[in-house]
């Protein structure tokens, strides 16, 4: 059980703390005291795994007892949080840390917050206790290896030349007076060509300045001990990530008489722990994105439902209002705006669904324009969008959602490399021809031919020329840590991939960047959008049952049937449609119903009715749900599969589909 010691001059912030503790993170002891002296006591006697430290305290305030808690080798390697609702600006923080304190939070926490970063300190120690046994171990056998050395000279040369660790001993300088095989292999072949060699010359040049910082730190400082970390340069090139612990050795005048060192080999290690931070972060990833497809599911459905209503009465509106009449064109926006919202809605379950790719003829002009208004509304208004989408842009063969990440990827890029200093984003969709030669296309990167170019720019910091060969490569981002998994762009080049297209990028430090994105014309139309329909609505007398627990929708079922001939009955319960259903299994010739209900859902309404009176068309609608699709609606015996919300013509022809489908006749039978 994690021991957690609490530091705080408030009684009652120690109490709040405590049943917060308790509810979430159960599995925790708390120790509490109340000034900074009783807590340093309590870490020195208790060893708590993690301390919880306030910062304005009478006496000895929280940085004097932070300093002194990682200055006491008994309590230095304990994790402090520390936390104030007073001194919460940048230069009380940095005071924090550089007493030490490992995290500084602002007042009041959120619990969720402090309860994940007392997890984070845990996995800290952990980890800290864990290396620190470790180099305990290697301790005793850099010990164990000195005795022997000293006791045998020819068990010293067994020992030594018989490891796969790097063994060495240098002067003052940092010059080898001593090499071990296992040295000699990576560094220089033979010890003439080692010893009196500088250790500085073989390190990587990214690592030498802070190596050698370090190495000259340590004996500045007269230590016993150092360790560190660093990349050596083999002489075939290869790079090694080395791990050393050094012995300083001094004579009865406190100098320096020469340096014993031991490196293990830790590029495999490395290469281990850097794959599982990337698995971890792809975990995160598809973890953070199934939450969000759980919510935009749970919104479609609900928002759906009242699209359904205000659809479906405003077209009732609108029929009963006389001709010529004004209101009926203020009623045609209403149907508009609502057509557009549930267009939205799909938008919003596309992004969320993981499907794999359906290409088909696609133009994108629609697509671009409303990933626009949702950036507009998530981008700050220092940044100014322009838009150039040209109608005469022919249809590609596209993935919709391909193409939705591929706009919102490229200007989430751009708002980022502007985000400090605010800009302008252009986006334009323009059809060009690619001839023979192509001059603004470099040389063989496109066939001749038709394709609709999307250009998205920016006048951000821009990109140097090493930065932009890398730009595609999967991790590689410029971002800070928790702003990008560097995977945007790569995701992008093999969409771009798929559908036969080009990118092309110019960019320039302090001048923006540029994305030209060219896609193949086809000459297939591209899918037909919904649309009203002139033609009359097919009409029916059959007796229809309407289940769906939101009251309007059953009401607007029975209104727009009844108005095209059909008898309904409208239930808000489906248990009560079923008892009635059961006492006349033959007074229906069609069930219309809800999938989301209580007590009993549309798809366990339509399994009983079937089992009753098996071939009834059922229709099943539904606002979203993850639980059944057309392919197992079709399974159960279900004639037609719909998503609401329905327009007044298609639901008269699905109706009807529905009941021709099973020979029923249009006229009813007066017996």
């Amino acid at each position: 059980m994690p021991k957690i010691l609490a530091i705080d001059d408030k009684q009652d912030n120690l109490t709040v703390l405590a049943a917060m503790l308790a509810n979430l993170m159960p599995e925790c002891f708390l120790l509490t005291a109340l000034s900074g002296p009783e807590g340093l006591r309590k870490a020195q006697e208790q060893q708590p795994d993690t301390i919880l430290l306030d910062v304005k305290m009478p006496g000895m305030d929280g940085y004097e007892v932070c300093r002194t808690l990682k200055t006491d080798p008994r309590t230095s390697h304990i994790p402090v949080i520390m936390a104030t609702a007073v001194h919460t600006d940048a230069q009380s923080r940095a005071r924090g840390l550089e007493t030490g304190a490992d995290a500084f939070l602002a007042k009041p926490i959120e619990g969720v917050e402090l309860v994940a970063q007392i997890r984070a300190m845990l996995r800290i120690k952990k980890a800290e206790d864990q290396l620190r046994h470790e180099m305990q171990l290697r301790d005793r056998v850099i010990d164990r290896k000195i005795t022997e050395l000293k006791a045998s000279d020819e068990r010293y040369r067994e020992l030594v030349e018989g490891t796969q660790d790097l063994i060495t001993q240098m002067d003052g300088q940092g010059n080898f007076l001593f090499v071990n095989s296992a040295a000699q292999t990576i560094l220089c072949g033979t010890p003439e060509n080692c010893l009196g060699q500088s250790f500085f010359s073989f390190v990587h040049a990214d690592d030498r300045g802070e190596t050698v910082q370090r190495f000259f730190d340590f004996i500045r400082r007269k230590a016993a001990r150092g360790d560190f970390e660093n990349r050596l340069l083999s002489r075939t090139g290869k790079i090694f990530q080395i791990s050393w612990v050094s012995n300083f050795h001094y004579d009865g005048n406190g100098k320096l008489r020469f340096v014993n060192s031991i490196g293990r080999d830790i590029t495999e290690l490395k290469h281990t722990v850097e794959e599982k931070i990337k698995l971890e972060d792809q975990l995160r990833q598809a973890q953070k994105m199934e939450a969000i497809g759980t919510l935009a599911g749970g919104i479609a459905h609900d928002f759906n439902n009242i699209l359904a209503a205000i659809i479906g009465y405003a077209e009732i509106a609108r029929e009963n209002l006389p001709k010529g009449s004004p209101v009926a064109d203020d009623i045609s926006e209403v149907l508009k705006a609502g057509i557009r919202a549930k267009d939205l809605v799909l938008q919003i379950l596309t992004f969320s669904r993981r499907n794999g790719e359906q290409l088909s003829p696609l133009k994108l002009q629609y697509i671009i324009k409303e990933d626009l208004k949702l950036l507009r509304s998530t981008i700050p208004t220092t940044i100014e969008i322009r838009q150039n989408i040209d109608p005469r842009c022919g249809a590609v063969r596209a993935d919709p959602t391909r193409m939705h990440q591929i706009v919102m990827n490229l200007c989430t890029n751009a708002y980022h490399a502007m985000r400090e200093t605010g800009g302008v984003l252009d986006v334009a969709l323009t059809p060009v021809v690619v001839g023979q030669p192509a001059p603004t296309v470099p040389e063989n990167r496109l066939r001749p031919g038709s394709y609709v170019r999307l250009e998205v720019s920016d006048n951000g910091s821009g990109m140097d020329a090493a930065t932009l060969e890398r730009i595609f490569e999967p991790y590689f981002t410029t971002k800070t840590k928790g702003e990008g998994t560097g995977l945007g762009l790569a995701v992008v080049h093999g969409i771009m991939q798929s559908c036969g297209g080009e990118i092309i990028v110019s960019s320039r430090v302090g001048a923006g960047t540029t994305f030209h994105l060219y896609f193949p014309v086809i000459e297939s139309e591209p899918l037909p959008t919904a649309a009203e329909t002139a033609s009359p609505m097919p009409t029916g007398r059959e007796r229809i049952m309407a289940v769906d627990d939101e009251a309007l929708l059953a009401t607007l079922y029975q209104q727009t049937l009844e108005r095209l001939g059909y008898l309904v009955a409208a239930f808000t319960d489906s248990e009560e449609a079923l008892a009635e259903f059961t006492r006349d299994p033959q007074g229906f010739d069609l069930l219309l119903t809800d999938m989301t209900m209580p007590k009993m859902t549309g798809e366990q309404l339509a399994r009983k009715v079937l089992a009753v009176r098996p071939g009834l068309p059922v229709v099943l609608c539904t606002g979203y749900s993850e639980k059944i699709n057309a392919e197992k609606a079709e399974k159960l015996g279900i004639a037609e599969f719909v998503m609401k919300p329905i327009r007044q013509g298609e639901l008269a022809l699905i109706i009807r589909k529905a009941l021709d489908k099973e020979g029923k006749s249009e006229e009813v039978n007066d017996e």
